[in-house]
């Protein structure tokens, strides 16, 4: 089947328009979409499994997100029949390859949607609640009037400046924080157990230049635990990734 490259977070359209009847004169009367693989961290559905064409969907900060959650290899694959009652044979499938396009992507999913857990990351020397070298959901979105300052360049919307795309209060996830073009400078990535419901499990993927150069996964236990995840120090273009992996508890503020 086809190959096609998307990002994380695309709102990605397959569609089965151009089917044809198996008999002469006959025309498609009954489509049906099958999700057959998908990251294990990926909680996407099929938006409308059995018409013509379909998208992808997943519940996030109380509300239903169209399109692709995460990092990986989507494959779906469409059955039709046709007004004799005759069934496609044809293995007609797609493969989404959803790569990160940016210098520096960060993402975290769990698997309990009763938690709600929250990404943060920072650039040396500030702490984790530092209004202007830390990122996360307090100041960290697109639309915010004042988004964290990263490469010195004193403007908080340039691409060397930091983006968190979604708070997710209710799900899986994903929550990931973004950098278009990283300035030299070490940052920390760090998880903060914002609210407890129950055990949980965390996992990290550090993306380089849309490559997987870190996957780091932590059991969380109690409210207002911080997980240090790792520290990636930028220099020249390159990227130096190295695992902290350690848990404590008390907050993620003056870290």
């Amino acid at each position: 089947g086809a190959l096609t490259q998307v990002q994380p977070l695309d709102d990605v359209i397959v569609t089965g328009v151009d089917s044809t009847a198996a008999t002469a004169g006959g025309t498609i009367v009954g489509y049906a979409w099958e999700l057959i693989e998908k990251p294990l961290e990926s909680s996407v559905v099929l938006a409308t499994a059995n018409a013509m064409q379909t998208g992808f969907t997943f519940e996030s900060g109380f509300t239903t997100v169209n399109g692709i959650d995460v990092a990986g290899t989507f494959v779906v694959r469409l059955t039709v029949t046709d007004s004799n009652g005759l069934v496609s044979t044809n293995d007609a499938r797609v493969t989404l390859n959803a790569i990160p396009s940016e210098a520096l992507h960060v993402q975290l999913t769990w698997d309990s949607p009763e938690n709600d857990i929250d990404l943060h990351m920072k650039k040396q020397p500030g702490n984790y609640c530092d209004s202007t070298l830390s990122c996360y959901y307090v100041n960290c979105r697109e639309d915010d009037f004042s988004r964290p300052e990263f490469d010195g360049v004193g403007n908080s919307s340039t691409p060397g400046d930091p983006v968190l795309d979604i708070d997710d209060l209710d799900g899986f996830g994903p929550e990931h924080i973004s950098i278009d073009q990283t300035a030299a400078g070490a940052y920390n990535g760090g998880v903060h157990m914002y609210t407890y419901d129950e055990t949980t499990f965390a996992t990290i993927k550090i993306f380089v230049n849309g490559a997987l150069r870190e996957e780091l996964v932590k059991e969380m236990t109690a409210d207002d635990q911080h997980w240090e995840v790792a520290e990636i120090e930028w220099n020249a273009g390159a990227a130096i990734v190295t695992p902290v992996d350690t848990i404590q508890g008390g907050g993620i503020c003056g870290n």
